[in-house]
This record gives C-alpha cells, sequence and structure tokens, in this order.
C-alpha cells in the first residue's frame, strides 16, 4: 500500500490516481472528505482518510491506519497549504507556523513513525527553496525548510529510498490566483511566460511522473542519484 496525502487535490490527487489505475492501493489522505470520497467511489484500491496534519491528532490516525499493514510500498508528502506571497516584512508568523507544521513537521513525524513499514519516501522539492522570487519571502521560507528536511532524511535514513522529485512548474491553486490575479507582478509574468511556452505542467503528467519513480525505478537508480527532476529521462 502506498500512502499519499494532500490527495484531494492537485499534485496528491493526481499521484493517488496514477497509482490506483496501476492497480496499487492507496491510503488518500486530505482534509476534504467529500473530494477523498469522490475519488475512494471512483477506484476500489482507494481507501479515504479524512485527517489534517496540521494537527497531532491528524498525523495519529494516519499512523493508526497503517498499523495493520507490516509494511508499506512508500509514502508520498504531498500535503501542502495555500501559502500566499507576502513580503519578508509582511509575514504573519502564526500563519507561517501553521504552513511549517503541514510542509516539514508532519512529514517528519510521520517518517519517523512510520520508518519500519516505508520502502520508498517522495518530497516534492521546489526551485523556490534556493531561488528567492521578490515578495515570496513566506514561500521560499517553508520551502527551504522542507527541501532541507528532505536532504536530512535522504542522507540519514539509509534503510529506506528517500527520492526528492523536483516537478517544476506546475497548474496548481496557488499558480492559477496569481496567473488570474489583477495586479501586474513579475511573478505572474514568468507564470504567463510559462504558460505560453508550455512548460506549466497539468498535475496528472506530474502525477504519472511520480507513479513511475515509484514503481518502475530500481532501488540502484534511485540511490545513483540524489535528485529528481520532471523531463529528464529516467
Amino acid at each position: 500500500m502506498f500512502v499519499v496525502t494532500g490527495a484531494s487535490s492537485g499534485i496528491g490527487r493526481a499521484v493517488t490516481v496514477a497509482l490506483a489505475e496501476r492497480d496499487q492501493s492507496v491510503l488518500a489522505v486530505a482534509r476534504d472528505s467529500n473530494r477523498l470520497s469522490q475519488l475512494a467511489v471512483q477506484f476500489s484500491r482507494v481507501t479515504a482518510l479524512a485527517s489534517d496534519l496540521l494537527t497531532t491528532e491528524g498525523v495519529r490516525q494516519v499512523v493508526d491506519a497503517c498499523a495493520a499493514h507490516g509494511s508499506l510500498a512508500g509514502i508520498v508528502h504531498a500535503a501542502g497549504t495555500l501559502i500566499e506571497p507576502q513580503a519578508f516584512g509582511a509575514i504573519d508568523t502564526g500563519v507561517l507556523l501553521d504552513e511549517m507544521r503541514v510542509h516539514v513537521m508532519a512529514p517528519i513525524e510521520l517518517n519517523q513513525r512510520l520508518r519500519a513499514q516505508l520502502s520508498r519516501i517522495v518530497f516534492l522539492d521546489s526551485y523556490s527553496s534556493n531561488d528567492l522570487r521578490v515578495g515570496w519571502a513566506a514561500y521560499s521560507i517553508v520551502k527551504a525548510a522542507a527541501q532541507m528536511a528532505a536532504r536530512s532524511a535522504a542522507e540519514e535514513l539509509r534503510d529506506v529510498q528517500v527520492i526528492r522529485a523536483f516537478p517544476g512548474a506546475v497548474r496548481t491553486p496557488l499558480v492559477d490566483a496569481v496567473l488570474n490575479s489583477p495586479a501586474d507582478s513579475p511573478t505572474r509574468r514568468t507564470f504567463r511566460a510559462l504558460q505560453s511556452t508550455g512548460k506549466l505542467h497539468p498535475p496528472d503528467e506530474i502525477g504519472e511522473w511520480i507513479a513511475r519513480l515509484l514503481l518502475d525505478t530500481s532501488d540502484e537508480e534511485l540511490a545513483a542519484r540524489p535528485t529528481w527532476q520532471y523531463g529528464e529521462s529516467f
């Protein structure tokens, strides 16, 4: 069984669908119970778990749901919050803490508590962790912390295959909000340029790519590469 967090939308949903279409059992975790239920109805191999990873109870629910399984094929950390673009001087530290809990702390705790059962762990990495966009300080701070968690896991969890996957620019709700914003900004111009050149990827393409990493890539191939970037050959 695979565990996919953030499974109700975006990349998480796309990964869930891609795995289910390849006859894999998936524990689909997200807060939106209605959208999760739709997935479970559509795919018999999908089990829906409505859980909020912002809370300790939410993390415990995921661990408890996995307890009946002697081993897990892998976990995909796709849960996230809609991190609003904020300049450094405008960061709401209370909101930032919640975002850190979902993007960084929950994956760390799940990895710790499920480690004995896991074979593979997928972290979704971001170029924003290294490349600061003006006005996006909050986003970059969270992504930088998430990247360091992924790098630490890859270095220290030697008995698990840790996959750091860079999906690139994906048509997520945040990207849609920027594209549809009436206010012009360097970020909106960047996303529109990516869109016009076909480099703004739909989530289903990324979901299929991650499924290939999980199902079609050997341990030796994974161990030989510290990161994987969408569009590169396997």
